[in-house]
């Protein structure tokens, strides 16, 4: 009946006005009741339509018309008008509306069957943004996926760092959410996602897992983008469950009904009240892509039509009291983007015929005049009602968001954003003129920044725990083979000092260890330790190579402190013992590869699939320790394999070198340290690549490209700075004799002794060379052993001389010392 009446009007409005002319009627849908309702459209149509063709220089000898339908913001009604009219005697030029989305998608997927352009002035659906499924398209709006973005950039400018983002299962709220989280690692803002479909059986068990991010993890400012029943049965779930309720931020959907909460009783099956709602909702903040009133209204500048926004606007009231129309109740400020957008309408089609094509042939299969009207429609600016008018595409461009507050059910305008751009890397500096939203619990700001901290202080933590446990670790292990070896062999013992060094390092370490176990007692260690799934599983790989760069260092000291203490009565010295070395060198990087792949995957698999079930029987909070594993990889598998891989192989080419390296540097020890060196460069490397990839590139098979990519660029690297290393100990021969050196150094007591030995055995088969031993060759070829052991490449009488030890002239400066041992000998 009221769609009656207001069509009434309009034509009463139009008596005597474009007689002569010809009509240029396009198709008006709007929902004159249900969800999203806006009955005054046809109302604020004729005052944008008497504008239009009441200028002589706009359309000349037509008159512009709008045939409005109704389509309830359902998308069988809108089909239902959008057919009847088209099999009606009416030629329509285009489709303006509707302003739902849910009918506007119907809409625009089937009207370009027909070449017909759909306009809508307020549609947000993210899906539509699709040119190849929607290619006649245009909105004289914002789309959803910018209004997300807009309450991101309101999050930034508070300085807000830890956010947690509720999706209903949704095109219009999940299909931007990849879009929303690249943003929000732009602008390093730590934030968790959680999406529940009303629709499923186990949405209670959904719901649940989204509440933990409040109850356990310490999320407090909220993103809640899901429609008013969904919402109010999630608010109604929180209730129940957190108590006592933390008071929370939240940034809602600004586009509610009014009294949007009011069923909440019917909804909930008597859970909850409309009060218990308005308990936790109350001081929410709104995020809406469109002017209020309010705040249109502000503005002085002059409109197309010439008038100001306030006479616009004392027109558009005038005209609904005259026509007894409840104007208080039903105005809407969509019904001054309307206005404008069926001014960029008239403006498009004013230009297409200036272009030369005639409207009085259109047919519905004359798609040369739909290019031209849809390319010149979206092409417009002028100072609209709402005021400019430009568009960035097929999509308005939009310079101010506005701000509402949830106050009981009702949306209260409270300022606006300017210089905020739809495009999401073009936030520019944002002009805060929020100045009287009551009790908008700022410190909430305060509580964002402690969680980033502790997030930063939990990760520098962790991984000192894992670097120094995974160091106790190995150097026990390689100290034991060691001593193990040194027994078995019968090898001289270490220094008297080191079992109180060992005692120190293994102390040290536990009570690092120990420090940082009751440092995460109140569980914020863990809470905070990961932002997100996928990161989780960086940060965990960081924190590996962080132990295997302290392990690295620490394996090659062991290893240069065994060939130290035990190498000079190994049998078959060098290669002995670099055959032995190169065991070491295959033991630790194996287990330290495993240990690494191992962790990752056993980190994702401890996931929500095997405790939530318990947890959600038993009703135990998750323990502090326990939260850390959950992490879900099945975005992350190819990292994690690619890396592993990766790793394995290059250490497989440091031992391939290590192989060859050994006969190249004619047996030298020292090849040793430059695998070792080699092995931890490379690691370093892999380090600080991986911390990079943490905060420039989402985790997901472009970064598994990247990690065997830059894996390898840093062995490389690594390689390139051990060459000139190599390149030394090959050409100068001092690097061959260098472990000799040091070893006369170090032992010149025990060289002496046996020098002294062989001395004697050299007399004793003297004395007996003309008689007949026992055992003469097995005496033999222990003399030639002892000889073989020792570092000498010559005769024993080339370096030293019987009469050389005995002759005052030339003095032994071991020789009085070497005479008490050998009294001992004998």
């Amino acid at each position: 009946m009221k769609l009656i009446l207001l069509s009434i009007i309009w034509l009463v409005l139009q008596i005597g006005k474009g007689q002569g002319q010809k009509d240029l009627v396009i198709l008006g849908l709007y929902p004159e009741r249900g969800g999203w309702s806006l009955p005054l459209a046809p109302l604020s149509s004729t005052l944008a339509l008497n504008d239009i063709n009441s200028r002589p220089d706009l359309l000349s000898g037509y008159n512009f018309r709008v045939d409005w339908k109704n389509s309830d913001c359902s998308n069988k009604v809108a089909l239902e008008s959008f057919i009847n009219s088209l099999i009606s005697n009416e030629t329509y030029l285009g489709v303006f509306g509707p302003g739902c989305s849910i009918a506007a998608v119907a809409i625009a997927n089937i009207s370009p069957a027909y070449g017909l352009i759909t306009f809508t002035y307020a549609a947000a659906s993210p899906s539509l943004e699709d040119k190849e499924r929607y290619p006649y398209f245009i909105r004289g709006s914002l789309s959803d996926t910018n209004i997300a973005i807009g309450r991101i950039n309101f999050i930034a400018s508070h300085g807000w760092e830890r956010v947690a983002i509720f999706n209903q299962q949704e095109e219009i709220f999940v299909y931007n959410s990849y879009a929303v989280q690249q943003v929000l690692r732009d602008l390093n803002i730590d934030y968790r996602t959680a999406t529940f479909d009303t629709q499923s059986q186990n949405v209670e068990a959904q719901i649940y897992n989204a509440i933990d991010l409040i109850d356990n993890l310490g999320y407090r400012i909220i993103i809640a983008n899901m429609y008013e029943n969904a919402a109010v049965s999630f608010i109604c779930q929180l209730k129940l469950t957190v108590n006592p309720l933390p008071y929370l931020t939240w940034l809602m959907i600004g586009w509610y009904t009014r009294g949007w909460d009011e069923q909440a009783y019917n909804i909930t099956n008597g859970k909850c009240t409309t009060q218990d709602i308005r308990d936790v909702i109350n001081g929410a903040i709104g995020i809406i892509p469109y002017q209020l009133f309010d705040s249109i209204l502000q503005s002085n500048h002059r409109t197309i039509s010439g008038l100001t926004p306030q006479e616009l606007y004392n027109e558009y009231e005038q005209i609904a009291l005259d026509n007894n129309l409840n104007f208080v109740e039903e105005r809407d400020s969509l019904d001054a983007y309307l206005y404008d957008s069926l001014w960029t309408y008239a403006l498009g089609l004013n230009q297409t015929i200036a272009d030369g094509y005639d409207p009085e042939t259109f047919n519905y299969s004359n798609f040369d005049f739909t290019n031209a009207l849809y390319m010149n429609t979206y092409s417009q600016a002028f100072n609209g009602w709402t005021g400019d008018v430009t568009y960035f595409g097929r999509e308005r461009q939009q310079k101010t968001i506005q701000v509402v507050e949830f106050v009981d059910g009702r949306i209260e305008y409270r300022g606006y954003y300017t210089n905020f751009s739809v495009n999401p890397s073009q936030f520019g500096n944002t002009t805060n003129v929020i100045s009287n939203i009551s009790d908008f619990k700022i410190w909430q700001e305060d509580r964002a920044s402690d969680g980033i901290k502790d997030r930063f202080t939990s990760f520098i933590l962790f991984g000192v725990v894992l670097a120094t446990s995974t160091c106790v670790v190995i150097y026990v292990t390689v100290l034991i083979i060691v001593i193990l070896i040194g027994v078995k062999k019968n090898l001289p013992p270490a220094k008297k000092s080191e079992p109180l060094i060992n005692i120190v390092i293994l102390a040290t370490n536990y009570i690092i260890v120990l420090i940082a176990v009751l440092f995460t007692i109140d569980g914020k260690f863990f809470s905070t330790l990961r932002p997100d799934a996928p990161q989780c599983i960086i940060y965990c790989h960081a924190q590996v190579m962080l132990a295997s760069v302290s392990g690295s260092i620490l394996y090659g000291a062991v290893l240069a402190k065994a060939s130290k203490y035990y190498f000079i009565v190994v049998k078959n010295k060098f290669r002995y013992t670099g055959w032995l070395q190169a065991r070491y060198l295959l033991l630790f990087p194996t287990v330290l590869v495993l240990f690494d792949v191992v962790l990752i995957i056993a980190w994702g698999l401890i996931s929500p699939i095997t405790y939530q079930s318990f947890v959600i029987s038993s009703g135990v909070t998750d323990p502090p320790l326990i939260r850390i594993y959950r992490c879900e990889i099945s975005d992350n598998v190819g990292f994690v394999v690619a890396l592993g891989l990766v790793n394995t192989l290059l250490i497989l080419i440091a031992l391939f070198l290590a192989y060859h390296l050994r006969k190249v540097v004619n047996k030298s020890h020292r090849y040793s340290s430059v695998i070792v060196w080699l092995m931890y460069t490379s690691v370093v490397f892999n380090l600080i690549i991986i911390l990079l990839l943490v905060f420039v590139t989402e985790p997901n098979i472009r970064l598994a490209l990247s990690a065997i990519f830059t894996n390898i660029i840093a062995f490389i690297i690594a390689s390139i700075i051990g060459l000139p290393v190599v390149y030394y100990l090959i050409k100068d021969p001092k690097g061959v004799t260098f472990f000799k050196t040091q070893a006369q150094d170090e032992f010149p007591e025990d060289i002496q002794l046996l020098k002294l030995r062989i001395t004697a055995l050299e007399r004793d088969l003297q004395v007996y060379k003309d008689k007949e031993a026992e055992h003469p060759s097995g005496l033999q070829r222990m003399v030639n052993r002892i000889r073989k052991s020792t570092m000498f490449s010559g005769s024993i009488n080339e370096s030293y001389q019987l009469d050389d030890l005995d002759s005052p002239a030339k003095k032994n400066p071991y020789a009085e010392h070497n005479e008490k041992r050998t009294k001992t000998f004998a």
